[in-house]
């Protein structure tokens, strides 16, 4: 029998930070800008257009994995947040449900920016090469003064005609921006957490707590997370 309970072993997640600056470079490649700025390639292979062109929508001056930049406007800095989740090829898990994921900061620090919110899901057939987005919008599932959080819907497979779904990427996008409004300098971390749901039964929901997410559901569950300390 198959262990169902080892297909989070599958899933790939991480997120990225990204300073905005005033500036915007004039290439009309959307990849080629974020390269340009710094953004590993394996990363840009996983967004689409559309996700592209809202990290891009403020301008910005370079992407890292870990963060530092410069001032964003007059008188905050800025932060946009990728949290990308990718099930590897030939590992899609034997339950696809609706899954939560969500990231946590120092509320202490920031704050959500309004209106910063997109998110999609995508998803490629067995022996096709391009994807197919399947679930996009503009709004938190989850949101707190301290996290906000996202839903993956995974795509299941079809059975007339036979297709199989051989990976799916799930990202979700926001911006958070300092509370101090003297173009602050410090350190902080984040804190991203994603739950493959392992039964039909149950609810979801997250919750978040200093800078940490947990479930709140009474859902099987399985996680993976990741925590990244930045400089600002």
């Amino acid at each position: 029998m198959k262990n169902l309970f080892r297909s989070i072993l599958a899933l790939m997640f991480v997120f990225t930070l990204i300073m905005p600056s005033s500036s915007i470079f004039a290439e009309t490649d959307l990849d080629a800008k974020l390269k340009r700025m710094g953004t590993p390639e394996e990363l840009i292979s996983l967004w689409s257009p559309d996700l592209k062109k809202q990290i891009l929508s403020k301008g910005l001056k370079y992407v890292t994995h870990g963060i530092s930049g410069t001032r964003t406007n007059k008188t905050r800095k800025v932060l946009t947040v990728v949290a990308t989740a990718k099930w590897l090829p030939r590992k899609m898990p034997f339950w696809r449900l609706t899954d939560p994921y969500g990231v946590a900061f120092d509320k202490d620090l920031f704050r959500i920016v309004d209106n910063s919110a997109y998110y999609e899901d995508r998803f490629r057939w067995w022996g096709e090469s391009s994807f197919n987005t399947f679930q996009t919008g503009r709004n938190f599932t989850y949101a707190t003064e301290n996290g906000v959080g996202f839903n993956a819907d995974l795509r299941g497979d079809e059975f007339v005609p036979p297709r199989n779904v051989e990976e799916q990427i799930s990202s979700g996008l926001f911006r958070i921006e300092s509370k101090a409004t003297n173009y602050p300098r410090g350190s902080s971390s984040l804190t991203g957490t994603y739950y493959h749901i392992i039964s039909a039964n149950g609810t979801i929901g997250l919750t978040f707590y200093g800078i940490g997410v947990s479930f709140t559901g009474t859902a099987s569950n399985d996680s993976r997370g990741a925590t990244k300390s930045f400089n600002y």
